[in-house]
């Protein structure tokens, strides 16, 4: 039984691990994306 309870409680912290990594990858490629994205935007406005 506790062997069980254990196994859950992994995959549990495991998902929660992954789940923490990719917000960490998403939250960059944003960063990198609205960076690299950003100086187009203002570089458009001031020639219009």
């Amino acid at each position: 039984m506790y062997s069980i309870c254990h196994q859950q409680i992994q995959a549990i912290f495991h998902i929660f691990f992954l789940a923490d990594i990719l917000e960490y990858l998403l939250q960059k490629i944003c960063k990198i994306l609205t960076e690299s994205v950003a100086p187009n935007q203002r570089l458009g406005g001031n020639h219009g």
